[in-house]
């Protein structure tokens, strides 16, 4: 293997490690990181200046982030779910809201819309918590779906307000979320 002039940078901030080009005989050119415990012999003609200077090291650039990252993450947020109270015996339940969850969601809208719209608003639906199993009139359903209203706009509206920041900072870091 044979060092190419001229292509030697330091790979870390600690000078631990020396990036550069090597010619290889099979494979020709390609990418190479010597350190001095893997490769004492290339370390020190690096370290020599045998095949030129080393050049600095040079901190990657910060990443950057655009829209599909906040989307990312309000997906992810929005699909960790909230507690909701019911009051009686029933206690706390979790209430998921993955986007499989909210598929179900629909279903048990609809049913409690139409019986709403004949006044019917104490039929039951049974539905699945991460709880557990509970049963819910029409009229409670309508809370809990006030009660998601609650726990995802903000997320929703937050998530605008991000992506209008220049330059959009690591959306799962952001201080701005709920």
């Amino acid at each position: 293997m044979e060092i190419m002039q001229n292509t030697a940078r330091w790979a870390t901030s600690a000078s631990d490690a020396i990036d550069c080009l090597v010619v290889h005989p099979r494979l020709g050119e390609i990418p190479f990181t010597v350190t001095e415990q893997d490769r004492p012999d290339l370390w020190a003609a690096l370290s020599a200046g045998e095949v030129g200077p080393i050049a600095p090291y040079v901190s990657p650039p910060p990443p950057s982030f655009n829209s599909e990252d906040v989307i990312r993450e309000r997906t992810r947020r929005l699909a960790e779910g909230f507690d909701y109270d019911f009051e009686d015996a029933r206690g706390i339940h979790h209430i998921g809201t993955t986007e499989e969850d909210m598929r179900g969601w629909d279903e048990v809208t609809m049913g409690a819309n139409a019986a709403m719209a004949i006044g019917a608003g104490s039929t039951a639906f049974d539905i699945i918590t991460e709880t557990g199993p509970v049963e819910v009139t029409a009229l409670e359903w309508q809370s809990i779906l006030m009660a998601a209203t609650a726990f995802r706009q903000p997320i929703w509206s937050a998530s605008f307000a991000l992506q209008q920041v220049d330059p959009i900072p690591d959306p799962a870091t952001w201080a701005g979320w709920p």
